[in-house]
């Protein structure tokens, strides 16, 4: 919704290319080229941007389409029977195609105005347009006046209003949309009889009051009741406007005038006037338009009875200027009959008893006596003494067609003395279009001030605009040269306030054909032309009314042409100068004419120490300490916020920047960048006495050094760690450490500086020979790693690391060969005490594990095979580590056995003596008892060296 008046004209523009018809095509469907077409024409912002009225733009057509002027007063509006279709930024227009059955939808945002494109494909689809509405809190009122919808706050002002909605047709054929409310739905019909698809309908809404329709060169007179009449100028397609509207200051609403004008009547000059204190206003610009030639009559209004009617005037005429006298009878200077006649006459009206006389005033011009000579784009202003001052304009030559030169003429008229005319002092440049008036404020007061309008360019083929004022002071008759406008304007509105500043709006600087109105606004103050800002809208071919002594009513006007087509501005916009202490971006905003600070100010408040936006005293220049605020100079560039002792002010003089006295305490107690400062006092020559103190090998506390570490943090070389409270250097990888920091690699592992984390279960740092390196290791896991998986039921199965591979334990402890597996040191046993320090199979000989051999037991009744089982060798003994096979005598048996011939062991019989007569016997007649000892001495010994296991 954001397009202006000026974008559906290009939009129809883009429909006629189509073949009317009743059914959508393809090519009457609302494309990228169109809308890229427009965003590039008008160079549109982006739909989220706003001035005055805040718009949010729906995701998606089903969406609503949110309106504010602040977080209480606003409204939603949500299309009825629409789709869930994405929405398609282009160049800053919303487009939402086929948002509906048969409807492509548009949102345009601009300035204070926001506008709803719905195109229709068919006109069923045209017919009726829904949304669904929800309000605000403190909206009071929702309702449809004079065909607006208007959002009401609680005291009854308009804060929201759509302008008058209309439609148009593939053909070009308008028509009204009628809206209405009904409950919380917003509905609008249109009578589609005879109209060709497409149909784009338009509703727009806006924050500021919107004439209807459009109007340029409108006439705005501000009434004795309050209130302002806007009649008359031109509409697009609707030529010369007879229609009239009141706008109310109070409400910021529109209401039809209960009458009309009998003829249409634009005003591109001052051709009307307010008289009988504001009661009554005469219309004297004759315009025939579409109805046939120029009237002979003029009109008055009477704001008592909000009615027109007619009087007669024996003349036709047109861009001259209406000038009320002192004695209330109103003059007409210049202008043409009936655009090819320029009267040389001055038509005087007579209110009180409506009638009109010719005056055809000459005077002395040299050696001869010059009559007036008709002239368009001049100025009339009434002086001090009652006399008329008429100046410029484009003359005529032989009283036909006019010369297209820009005139220097300025002449003097006395309403007491109607037929004489003086002849002054000619302007240095001849000057049309332009605007005059008598200054009433400062040391320019009572001269005449021309601004604006255009010059003949140098080769006197045309006329350029111009930015140049020319002073002309009415006792000396001399010219002099005046304040320059910012920029060159014609087609521009000015009002005098109630105190003599002059305000002027928009215009255009163009050239030529084209027409691109200005945004600014500047304000005379007396003196000097200053800015005023930047006004809602641009806009030129506009009017102005004050509304009071400090406020200005802006109507109608055109934002641009392209290539002829003029884009018509229907949004009014109101111009306050604002108070003390209120926002402001230029000084002409403001009453007091000082924008400081950017507030409002008192005074121009340019004092080096000085300053209006001080809390507490906003608006009034006050005094200020420390820094200078705003875009003042600073006391000392290069001085930091720590210094106390620079240049600064000192709250007293707003002048000058002093250095503190010497009792000023400076400095804090801070610590920062590995220096300690502390609170001293200043020397009265911008410098601290402070001694600054190095942290050396710590860093800084909160406002002092650090004097012990807790940590690497605290010490400031980040190659020494903290160590028992002192920064010291970092080790090299081999060096022993307790943490990371202490390293210089970052890592402390198994207790050593290493080049890596080593995380591995089967590496570590600490392999003597390799200290600082990260190497595979054997056996099991160094330091805090985890350990290898432990067999319990055999400690040869026992993971351990294998030394090739670093993630996991890959060996086993065993086999061990001839040694058992030594399961807490998961290594193999590499020496002995026992046969249990040997492998199964092996027993200890000497310290050596050595493969086991049988053995006896050391009663020699049993043998102890290499399995270590023992098996009985009776009734045999045990010999050299073998059962005997048989017997050579009772001593290879075991007690109780005898030896038999036989060489078996056998039990004696009842009465043998047991000597077989072997001399074997340990006891009996046959043998000594001696030598019996001497035998078992021998095996006892053999028994102690090999023990059986």
């Amino acid at each position: 919704m954001r397009t202006r008046a000026w974008l559906l004209p290009l939009l129809l523009l883009s429909m006629s290319r189509c073949a009317p018809s009743t059914e959508p095509t393809a090519s009457s469907r609302a494309s990228r080229e169109i809308v890229t077409s427009l965003s590039r024409a008008f160079a549109m912002r982006p739909a989220s941007t706003t001035v005055g009225l805040r718009a949010r733009v729906p995701d998606t057509a089903e969406g609503a389409l949110r309106l504010e002027v602040d977080a209480a007063t606003w409204i939603e509006l949500r299309p009825r029977d629409a789709r869930a279709v994405p929405r398609r930024d282009e160049g800053g227009v919303a487009v939402y195609a086929d948002a509906m059955a048969d409807v492509d939808l548009v949102y345009v945002t601009e300035g204070a105005r926001v506008e709803e494109l719905r195109l229709a494909h068919t006109r069923a689809a045209a017919a009726r347009s829904t949304w669904d509405v929800r309000l605000g809190p403190s909206v009071g009122a929702l309702r449809v006046k004079d065909g607006r919808v208007e959002v009401l706050d609680a005291k009854g002002a308009v804060r929201i209003a759509t302008e008058p909605a209309w439609a148009a047709d593939a053909n070009g054929v308008r028509r009204a949309v009628s809206l209405h409310v009904e409950g919380s739905t917003l509905v609008g019909t249109i009578d589609v009889e005879g109209l060709a698809a497409p149909i784009a309908v338009d509703p727009a809404w806006t924050a500021a009051a919107a004439v209807s329709p459009p109007r340029v060169f409108p006439i705005v007179a501000m009434l004795s009741t309050g209130k302002v009449l806007i009649a008359g100028g031109e509409s697009p397609g609707l030529g010369a406007l007879t229609t009239a509207e009141l706008y109310d200051p109070a409400t910021n609403s529109f209401t039809a005038s209960k009458s009309t004008l009998k003829w249409g009547r634009p005003a591109m000059t001052k051709s009307w006037v307010v008289f009988d204190g504001g009661k009554k206003v005469l219309f004297t610009e004759t315009h025939g338009g579409d109805s046939g030639p120029p009237p002979l009559d003029a009109e008055i209004y009477d704001a008592t009875t909000d009615t027109f009617s007619v009087t007669a005037m024996p003349f036709m005429t047109r861009d001259h200027s209406a000038t009320v006298l002192k004695d209330g009878k109103i003059v007409l200077v210049g202008g043409r009959d009936d655009g090819s006649t320029f009267p040389q006459a001055f038509r005087i009206f007579d209110p009180a008893v409506g009638t009109w006389r010719t005056e055809l005033p000459a005077g002395p011009y040299g050696s001869f006596s010059r009559p007036f000579e008709g002239r368009v784009d001049h100025s009339a202003v009434l002086l001090a003494d009652g006399k008329v001052m008429i100046t410029g304009g484009r003359t005529v030559s032989g009283g036909s067609i006019p010369t297209e030169r820009v005139s220097k003429d300025n002449m003097i008229w006395d309403p007491a003395l109607p037929t004489s005319l003086a002849w002054k002092s000619a302007l240095p440049t001849g000057r049309g279009g332009h605007a005059a008036y008598l200054l009433s404020r400062g040391a320019t007061a009572g001269q005449v001030m021309v601004f604006g309008g255009f010059i003949q360019n140098l080769d006197e083929s045309g006329t350029i605009p111009s930015s140049g004022g020319m002073l002309y002071d009415v006792a000396t008759d001399k010219w002099t040269l005046g304040p320059l406008l910012a920029s060159p304007r014609t087609f521009f509105a000015s009002t005098m306030l109630a105190d003599g500043r002059i305000l002027i709006t928009g215009g255009t600087s163009g050239i030529g054909s084209s027409f691109v109105a200005s945004q600014t606004a500047e304000i005379f103050d007396g003196a000097t032309w200053v800015s005023a800002g930047t006004m809602l809208t641009p806009r030129g071919a506009h009017s102005s009314a004050a509304l009071g002594p400090k406020e200005v009513l802006l109507v109608g006007g055109v934002k641009q042409a392209i290539e002829g087509v003029p884009f018509f501005v229907s949004a009014t916009e109101r111009f306050t100068l604002q108070a003390l202490g209120a926002s402001c971006g230029a000084p002409g905003e403001c009453d007091s004419g000082f924008c400081v600070d950017g507030v409002c100010c008192g005074s121009a408040c340019a004092g080096r120490c000085e300053a209006c936006d001080v809390a507490g005293s906003v608006g009034t220049c006050k005094p200020v300490k420390g820094n200078p605020r705003g875009k003042r100079p600073a006391c000392d560039p290069t001085a930091t916020p720590e210094d106390g002792c620079a240049l600064s002010c000192d709250g007293v003089d707003t002048t000058a920047c002093k250095y503190p006295a010497t009792t000023t305490a400076c400095g804090v107690a801070t610590c920062v960048g590995g220096v300690e400062r502390h609170v001293s006092t200043c020397d009265g020559a911008g410098k601290c006495g402070d001694v600054p103190r190095s942290c050396g090998d710590f860093v800084c506390g909160a406002t002092a050094c650090k004097t012990t570490c807790a940590s690497k943090a605290d010490c400031v070389n980040p190659n020494h760690f903290c160590s028992y409270g002192k920064c010291i250097p970092v080790g090299a990888n081999g060096a022993t450490c307790t943490t990371d920091e202490a390293c210089a690699s970052g890592s402390c592992v198994d207790g050593t500086c290493c080049e890596s984390k080593c995380t591995g279960q089967c590496e570590a740092c600490d392999v003597p020979g390799q200290l600082g390196k990260c190497v595979p290791i054997k056996g099991k896991p160094h330091g805090a790693r985890a350990a290898c998986a432990v067999d319990s039921a055999d400690a040869c199965k026992t993971a351990v690391c294998d030394g090739t591979n670093t993630a996991a334990c890959a060996g086993t402890v065993g086999p061990c060969g001839a040694y058992a597996c030594d399961g807490a040191a998961l290594a193999c046993k590499s020496a002995c005490v026992g046969d249990g320090d040997c492998a199964k199979g092996y027993e200890c000989d000497d310290g050596t594990c050595v493969p086991r051999t049988s053995k006896c037991t050391l009663d020699l009744t049993g043998l102890v095979g290499t399995d270590g089982k023992t098996v009985s060798c009776s009734p045999l003994l045990c010999r050299d580590g073998q059962c005997l096979p048989t017997c050579k005598s009772s001593a290879d048996c075991q007690g109780g056995f005898i030896c038999d011939p036989s060489g078996a062991c056998v039990a004696p019989s009842p009465g043998d003596t047991g000597d077989d007569g072997g001399g074997c016997a340990t006891s009996g007649p046959h043998g000594t008892r001696g030598g019996g000892a001497l035998v078992l001495l021998a095996l006892l010994l053999v028994a102690r060296r090999r023990r059986p296991v």
